[in-house]
């Protein structure tokens, strides 16, 4: 049974020191990952060409999805694949104005604009 020690693979034979065997934690991190969205494979592809620590990335935009949910970070995703923005900062900044764009308060402040700029002014 080969036991992984980071990404080296300790059967004892050659082909298999240089081929490393990725643990079944990575494995498990990237098969969540790519449950996230259809395009989730080609926002990985992008964060590995653009990130040498991708896989921070990619436990940083799992754990989005937990707190802001799986569709949110989806559409986040397909965002950031649209204009080329690879970074888990940059999906937690979409979700964060997202969110507050969505809060009652905005909303309030939005719907009291609208109604201010719908009556006319008043002279004195």
């Amino acid at each position: 049974m080969p036991r992984c020690i980071g990404h080296r693979s300790l059967r004892g034979d050659a082909f298999s020191s240089a081929t490393p065997l990725p643990c079944a934690r990575e494995q498990r991190l990237l098969v969540q990952f790519l449950a996230l969205s259809p395009r989730a494979q080609a926002y990985r592809e992008g964060l590995e060409a653009k990130r040498v620590n991708a896989r921070i990335h990619l436990r940083k935009i799992l754990a989005l999805a937990e707190m802001h949910g799986r569709e949110a970070v989806a559409r986040a995703m397909d965002d950031g694949l649209d204009l080329r923005a690879f970074s888990a900062e940059y999906i937690a900044h979409i979700l964060a104005a997202r969110a507050t764009a969505n809060s009652p308060r905005w909303t309030a402040t939005r719907a009291c604009a609208a109604s201010c700029a719908s009556t006319p002014p008043r002279t004195c």
